[in-house]
């Protein structure tokens, strides 16, 4: 995508690509429109796939608006507008997923893999977000601001910090102890997802 100026008027020029055969497997699940990275589709569709599945297949009663107790639900939509941290949780799941045998990763990441192997990409998925993305969420980061590198160059920095101590303990929640990062007051609200909200099923 670039801005070109022609006769003094901006142009906006947008290049697109023919999705593989894979690639359309996930927007199947996806929205008609999203607009995004191709890298984040995988856990775009996955999130997708567990919102389903909270919704409507594990819930008792399905008329209930009782908010949800589902920290990941609640606070995905928010972290694909932070490139950082997508991309910190994309690496982190990537890691995971190298650390299982070789046969398991073939199979999981297979483009017709059994449902049961779906449920764990999406655990590990959520499971990686608990424990590396969560915490910073609630750190006390500059707001991300593409276009304002002094903010983003904080974020780094912070970001970073987190990752050395996490990595040093061998968990992203070891590094919720450094003295260097300040997070927000727990609110329990954070907890919950609305099934009313404009992430709910009914509404994407």
């Amino acid at each position: 995508m670039s801005l070109l100026s022609r006769n003094k008027q901006p142009t906006l020029v947008i290049k697109t690509n023919a999705a593989n055969n894979e690639q359309k497997e996930r927007f199947d699940v996806l929205p008609s429109v999203v607009v995004g990275k191709v890298p984040y589709l995988h856990s775009m569709a996955l999130y997708r796939h567990y919102l389903a599945c909270v919704l409507l297949r594990d819930r008792d009663n399905l008329q209930s608006t009782e908010p949800v107790f589902e920290p990941f639900l609640a606070h995905f939509p928010q972290l694909l507008e932070m490139p950082d941290l997508t991309d910190l949780l994309l690496e982190r799941w990537d890691l995971k997923l190298k650390s299982k045998s070789r046969t398991d990763r073939f199979t999981l990441l297979a483009k017709n893999a059994p449902s049961r192997d779906v449920e764990v990409l999406v655990n590990t998925l959520v499971s990686t977000f608990t424990e590396w993305i969560y915490p910073l969420m609630h750190a006390h980061l500059p707001t991300y601001k593409a276009g304002y590198p002094n903010s983003i160059k904080k974020r780094a920095e912070l970001i970073s910090a987190f990752k050395i101590k996490g990595e040093q303990k061998n968990t992203g929640l070891a590094a919720m102890l450094d003295p260097s990062i300040e997070y927000e007051p727990f609110d329990m609200k954070e907890l919950s997802f609305s099934v009313n909200g404009p992430q709910c099923i009914a509404a994407v």
